[in-house]
């Protein structure tokens, strides 16, 4: 083998070696950066996720809360109609503020 063949061959593997060497350097990097970033978007999911979850929760606490009022309104509501709609107060209107009166017997027309 010539010495020009020799070097030629030396400077191939040395320059193979010196790329080599260039790329393990970075390539450690390239996976510390993107395992890096990997576990940032997972965090950020996860909190994400998280907020979402109290956010539902706020929101199902007041939905909650809002039913139980309304079905206070509700029942409040019904015994109000049931004492506008009661006899007695309808008569003591009628007689008091309409001033309406019983019929006298003789008003009274029977049909058969």
């Amino acid at each position: 083998m010539s010495r020009a063949a020799a070097n030629g061959i030396l400077s191939a593997k040395t320059t193979a070696r010196q790329m080599s060497r260039a790329s393990s350097g970075r390539y450690p990097l390239f996976v510390a950066a993107a395992t890096i970033i990997i576990v940032l978007l997972c965090t950020l999911f996860y909190l994400w996720s998280r907020l979402i979850v109290v956010s539902l929760g706020y929101e199902i606490a007041k939905a909650n809360k809002e039913r139980v009022d309304l079905m206070a309104d509700a029942q409040r509501l019904k015994f109000e109609a049931l004492s506008l709609k009661s006899p007695q107060r309808i008569e003591a209107i009628a007689l008091d503020k309409l001033g309406l009166v019983y019929p006298k017997r003789e008003q009274v027309i029977m049909v058969k």
